[in-house]
């Protein structure tokens, strides 16, 4: 991974260090992980549509869902549709097709 991304073994480490919690069920989770570490949101997306998009070469329909954890108000859901969709956009022009996906949530009161 750290070759991949052109950095290096330790700065892997650190990143994974500085992200653990003890308690992850307290605190920061959910779409405000994402808001805060929008490379996350970007690599699920990256994940989910690919695999979408391998299917469809196969020729299995598939119509992906990406649901937003732990949704509290508009503006979280927002920030996060935000970039699934340029994420989408841009994996869509790097491999020269594109599939059809909803982007939704639950908003907890």
């Amino acid at each position: 991974m750290a070759d991949a991304m052109g950095v290096s073994v330790e700065t892997i480490q650190q990143r994974v260090t500085s992200l653990c919690e003890h308690n992850p069920m307290l605190g920061h989770r959910g779409c405000r992980l994402g808001n805060t570490y929008p490379e996350i949101t970007e690599m699920q997306t990256r994940a989910i549509l690919g695999a979408a998009l391998e299917l469809k070469k196969e020729g299995v329909k598939v119509l992906p869902e990406i649901m937003v954890p732990l949704t509290g108000i508009l503006y979280e859901f927002k920030e996060q549709e935000s970039v699934i969709r340029k994420t989408a956009a841009e994996l869509f022009e790097e491999v020269g097709d594109s599939i059809d996906f909803k982007v939704g949530t639950s908003i907890l009161k």
